[in-house]
């Protein structure tokens, strides 16, 4: 039933509703006459004229509601519209949703996620209130540690933790002197300050002695004498202890690095080892103490003495330090840790190709996980609010995780036997598309090992990005929209790597298993390959700019207006284009062709969709647009004639010079130089004209293109030592002068020299 078939009815309802809004107020009690207001007596003619309607509408619902069979019609149609209504509220959500998803795309996706994101953080304010909560207890607790819980003053607080301090210190520097003097005394000085080069086993024990010993031994009489006087039990003396223990911890830690860093201190590695022993000394010590010092806080002792939250507070702040100080030393030491991880000798590098790629890999990327559990490690610690903890041991293992999947991504489709031939050589070996669709399958399977990272990386993280594409709408969008630009990158990789393959094998040289590329086939194909690779690109961006969200319909309109006004406002340029393609079709030229041109000739060195591009004989290069073509005399196709007129004296034997003539060509055809360059033998084609100074004979030869130069010059030669030989003259022009008062008298001919000419 339509909604508007129960319009009627429902506008009788709202009248009645409204009206029965003031006779309700109105209501008088029984007995009692209605009091009258003053505007209700003042009130014009006009209104109780227009109430006439209302009082009709009123009583037709009054019968409608009298009426059993009219007022079960009217609920059964308020019913089917209520049911209407509630049907089609979802339709027209999911409608809405749907098309808000297919018009925002991935960036749509992104955006929700963002502001669905910020909204949890804005009404989650977890750490905020933890971190304040922390800090308010750790506060009393420190004033409560100072006065020993009000059994004494900050002041002698202090002095205790000052003298417990300094005793300590002042141990540890006179047995570092003692011990310095006595080994001057005793034995040999040796400098044992820096590690040597290649270290023993007693240099190190020397080293670590002299570094660690003094103060790990003063540290043991401390917490002697500290417990010996009951100092453990006041909050100065565990807070004294607990630095010192750090401080120690730190000069072990230095120590141990140094020597570490000692034993990769052989060859070429040598300077990288210089620079961190030189530099790194100070860093590793403090990062070493902060980190010894945020571990010694949750011990229950520390705990007990100085508070549960002043503990807490003190770990993670120096948890905190010591993971920002560790991420300074990766950016500082990125190369030469980096250096002494990746440098192997060159016997192992020939031999574990694989191993070797990995360790450069590891040893350009190191930094990276270490930055990343550095990150996690202090985002954890401000935001995790107490669970720091499972927050870090999750990074850990997405770490872990990153790690493998960089591994495998460096041995995937690495052969073993990399050493035996040359990747270069078994690549050559095999076919060329097998070549090209293994380094695609290659990508396909790396691309592979990189999704199962990330599924694996929600799992550790209590979630799943299969589930959450199957599961929500958000999730729905954004696999879509990530796929389907996946899928047009890839497709059409597919199919660029089809054509550039077979594109290249057919301008590729046929190593003796068949013919070279034609002319037309080198000029033709880089142009289609090009135009290809264009169109590709194109469609690959426009599908993902669709995914993304972008509306590309105006983009592509707009592109339209654009060629449109550059195609009149560059006619000239379109006009080079066409004709560029026609020449193209028509095989008109192709490079290497020597051509001729009305105003240009030389070799054609290149052919773009605009331009031709000649060398002329003196090596000038001329780039000429197609539209300056007019008229094109092409030199380099099909055959050529090498074409003689050769000059003789009236005075000269025909029938010898012919003769001789017909050796001089079949000279030139038995020449292994020249015959496999001539497609026929010498045509003499007779006594062609008579010229002034003789007659002119006809002859030519069919050569291959832009052969006829070379055998003409080579004709020439031969046939002038034949002429001479024989006593045989050429034509040269000579005058007959007529003179006044005597008879004709021959002149010397004026020009001499020799009539063949081509």
């Amino acid at each position: 039933m339509k909604l508007r078939c129960h319009l009627p009815w429902l506008a009788l309802i709202w009248l009645c509703a409204i009206g029965a809004m003031p006779l309700s107020g109105a209501a008088a009690p029984l007995g009692k006459p209605a009091a009258q207001s003053p505007a209700a007596t003042s009130a014009p003619a006009s209104e109780a004229a227009a109430s006439v309607p209302l009082a009709q509408s009123l009583d037709q619902v009054i019968e409608t509601l009298q009426n059993d069979r009219q007022r079960a019609a009217l609920v059964g149609q308020l019913r089917a519209v209520r049911d209407g209504l509630a049907a089609s509220a979802p339709a027209a959500a999911a409608a809405a949703s749907e098309a808000e998803a297919e018009a925002g795309g991935l960036v749509g996706a992104l955006a929700e996620a963002v502001e669905q994101v910020d909204d949890r953080l804005g009404k989650d304010q977890g750490p905020w209130r933890y971190w304040n909560w922390r800090l308010r207890f750790a506060g009393e607790e420190w004033q409560q540690a100072l006065t020993d819980r009000g059994r004494g003053s900050a002041l002698a607080s202090a002095q205790l933790f000052a003298a417990v301090l300094a005793g300590w210190a002042v141990g540890g520097w006179l047995l570092h002197e003692l011990a310095r003097r006595v080994r001057g005394r005793l034995m040999r000085p040796v400098d044992r300050v820096q590690l040597p080069t290649v270290p023993s086993w007693t240099d190190v024990a020397i080293f670590m002695l002299r570094r660690v010993g003094p103060w790990a031994i003063a540290f043991g009489v401390a917490i002697w004498i500290v417990r010996a006087l009951a100092l453990h039990l006041v909050p100065a003396g565990v807070a004294a202890l607990t630095l010192a223990y750090a401080l120690v911890a730190g000069a072990v830690l230095s120590a141990v690095s140094q020597t570490l860093f000692a034993v990769f201190g052989t060859a070429h590695r040598r300077r990288a080892v210089h620079d961190l022993h030189h530099h790194s000394r100070t860093m590793l010590f403090a990062i070493g103490s902060l980190a010894a010092l945020g571990d010694a806080a949750t011990n229950a002792r520390v705990v007990a003495a100085l508070g549960i939250n002043l503990s807490a507070v003190t770990a993670n702040l120096s948890n905190i330090a010591a993971a920002l100080l560790m991420a300074w030393f990766c950016l500082r030491f990125r190369r030469q840790i980096g250096h002494l991880i990746a440098n192997r000798p060159l016997a192992f590098r020939q031999a574990h190709p694989a191993v070797t790629d990995v360790l450069r890999l590891a040893g350009g990327t190191w930094h990276l996980p270490v930055l990343a559990v550095v990150f996690a490690s202090v985002v954890g610690t401000l935001l995790a609010a107490g669970h720091a903890d499972d927050y870090l041991g999750r990074t850990i293992l997405t770490v872990a995780l990153l790690v493998a999947a960089l591994a495998l991504t460096v041995v995937t489709g690495r052969s073993p036997q990399a050493t035996q031939h040359g990747p270069r050589q078994r690549w050559q070996r095999r076919s060329a598309y097998l070549a090209r669709f293994g380094r695609f399958a290659v990508a396909l399977v790396r691309l592979a090992i990189w999704l199962g990272f990330l599924e694996l990386a929600s799992r550790v993280w209590g979630n799943s990005l299969l589930h959450l594409m199957h599961s929500t709408e958000l999730g729905r969008r954004f696999a879509d929209a990530v796929f389907g630009a996946l899928a047009a990158v890839l497709l059409s990789w597919l199919f660029w790597l089809v054509i550039d393959t077979a594109i290249t094998q057919a301008l590729a040289p046929g190593h003796g298993r068949g013919q070279p590329p034609s002319m037309r086939a080198r000029t033709i194909l880089p142009l289609l390959r090009n135009a290809v690779f264009v169109a590709l690109l194109v469609m690959a961006l426009i599908a993902v700019l669709a995914n993304l969200g972008v509306n590309v319909t105006p983009l592509i309109a707009g592109a339209g207006v654009v060629g449109l006004a550059i195609g009149f406002g560059a006619q000239t340029l379109v006009q080079d284009l066409i004709t560029g393609l026609f020449i193209v079709i028509e095989d008109s030229i192709a490079i290497g062709d020597v051509v001729e041109l009305p105003d240009h000739s030389g070799t054609v060195e290149g052919m773009t969709i605009r331009t031709i591009k000649l060398r002329d004989g003196k090596g000038a290069l001329h780039v000429l647009p197609y539209s300056q073509i007019k008229a094109i005399k092409n030199l380099s196709r099909g055959h050529a004639f090498a074409v003689f007129n050769i000059g003789l004296r009236y005075d000269s034997d025909l029938d010898r010079a012919m003769a001789l003539i017909r050796e001089a060509g079949d000279e030139i055809a038995q020449d292994i130089r020249f015959a496999h360059r001539l497609l026929s033998g010498l045509d003499i084609l007779g006594l062609d004209r008579f010229d002034p100074s003789g007659p002119v004979v006809l002859a030519q030869f069919k050569t291959l293109p832009l052969a006829q130069f070379e055998i003409t010059r080579a004709f020439n030669a031969t046939l002038k030592q034949k002429f001479d030989a024989a006593g045989i003259r050429m034509a040269s022009p000579y005058m007959t002068l007529q003179l006044d008062g005597g008879g004709a008298a021959d002149v010397k001919p004026l020009i001499e020299g020799g009539a063949g000419t081509a």
